[in-house]
């Protein structure tokens, strides 16, 4: 019909946020249009315009009764942290580039908050969070001004309200996600954050503990539930785990069963979840989880949780692969638990006979098949023939370790990929007489044994 190839792409995405497939049709066009010829290329701004034109039937809808079908609430100003002198440079020239050779280090919205407080220039309640309500920022003086607001009726009534978010912390980064947590709760400069009482606090951790914002689990909590609003369920798993490893104080023991028992749903992959595969699921991110904890060497016991059904308490060769090769643990792409039936079916006669042949080469020791070669045009299949593949035959307990030239290839196209240099120890300059460095004794060479 269309005498083209077409991608379609699936709007929900990895979470069952209906949200986001009521705003993508809204999101107008995403290619561009240009045309070549003798040599030359022309941009026709009307045309391109006219051609990348869609009106989905929601927003038409909209637009033919006179209804407003997008609107911006509130005007989200995103927030630095970062610990005193340790702000991010960016050069752009050679005099910032002295400025920074001679400690001299730009500005930044909290810098710029610090000296504001210190000097009483600001209410000294206000939170660091909460300038932006009141002050806006010149990104060209790098300065907080006092926000001008109109007295006209119209500007009143069209004005959004505008509110600060400070980015977030990962509690790898003890320190500053101390002085992150302490921003939230407290206004004042470095100095006042760590004076409790008289008592100066050697850091802002310390200063955080005294503060009685670590005592408990609360602050794990509001972690794990701001995150759960926007994190896929791998990246929920790897902040609980990273919680654990590194939010356990001598005055704080995490209560690490009952964040779990709160937040497991957000930690599974709710794609075609039925009652079914739910506890499969949930069993699976168990697995995962022991496996990040057995790479920082802590096991599940440690911490109260539940064993998953396989664990690798029990099969200590795999515990010895697990700590040394931890990447592409947490992927749900590689999830052996799932029905692959479905999938299955979707194979045309050409895919399955491909499919056929290298699991009967692999299965069969015998057999002299060893080397394939797939080819086809670009939307006929070959990705998802060659992730089907990957998948049934880690199911079938095989290893199995796909790369590639390009990192994207290797990580966005298949799962559990890693590059050719980094899977074989390459290097950057390949010569011809050049060997992979991986000792044979070592445990890095197992996998390829």
């Amino acid at each position: 019909m269309f005498e083209c190839h077409h991608n379609l792409e699936y709007a929900y995405g990895q979470s069952d946020n209906l949200k986001y497939a009521l705003k993508y049709p809204f999101k107008g066009p995403s290619f561009s249009y240009i045309k070549c010829q003798d040599g030359t290329v022309s941009i026709d701004e009307p045309a391109q315009y006219a051609r990348m034109l869609y009106r989905s039937p929601p927003e038409a809808h909209c637009r033919i009764y006179s209804q407003r079908y997008a609107y911006l609430s509130h005007t989200v100003i995103p927030l630095s942290i970062h610990l005193p002198g340790e702000q991010n440079i960016y050069f752009k020239d050679a005099e910032k580039l002295n400025n920074a050779a001679n400690g001299i280090l730009p500005e930044t919205h909290l810098t710029q908050y610090w000296k504001m407080w210190k000097n009483n220039e600001i209410d000294k309640n206000i939170l660091y969070e909460n300038m932006p309500e009141t002050y806006s920022w010149n990104d060209h003086d790098k300065i907080w001004k006092p926000r001008i607001f109109s007295t006209r009726k119209k500007n009143i009534e069209n004005r959004k309200i505008t509110i600060g978010r400070i980015y977030t912390v990962s509690p790898r980064e003890p320190e500053r996600f101390a002085l992150y947590v302490l921003m939230r709760h407290f206004p004042g400069d470095p100095d006042h954050l760590r004076n409790i009482n008289g008592t100066f606090c050697d850091t802002f951790a310390d200063a955080a503990r005294m503060r009685g914002l670590f005592e408990d689990n609360s602050v794990w909590e509001k972690t794990l539930k701001e995150a759960s609003n926007s994190l896929l369920p791998s990246q929920m798993r790897s902040l609980f785990v990273n919680i654990l490893i590194h939010g356990s104080t001598q005055n704080c023991v995490i209560d690490s069963l009952s964040l779990w028992e709160m937040f497991k749903e957000h930690m599974i992959d709710k794609r075609n979840c039925t009652d079914a595969v739910k506890q499969r699921r949930i069993d699976r991110a168990l697995a995962i989880i022991e496996r990040y904890l057995f790479a920082n060497g802590k096991q599940m016991k440690d911490y109260r949780l539940p064993l998953p059904s396989n664990s690798l308490t029990d099969d200590p060769n795999k515990a010895v692969d697990e700590f040394f090769f931890p990447q592409h643990l947490n992927d749900d792409d590689v999830d052996e638990t799932v029905d692959t039936s479905f999938e299955k079916a979707k194979l045309n006669h050409e895919q399955e006979n491909f499919y056929k042949l290298v699991l009967d080469a692999v299965m069969d020791p015998n057999s002299k098949n060893r080397l394939f070669f797939l080819s086809g045009d670009g939307g006929t299949g070959k990705t998802f023939l060659l992730n089907f593949l990957l998948f049934n035959l880690r199911r079938l307990g095989n290893k199995v370790l796909p790369t590639a030239s390009t990192g994207i290839a290797s990580t966005k196209f298949y799962a559990g990929g890693m590059t050719l240099h980094s899977a074989f120890r390459l290097g950057i300059n390949n010569e011809p007489d050049r060997i992979p460095s991986i000792p044979v004794q070592s445990y890095f060479w197992s996998p390829y044994n």
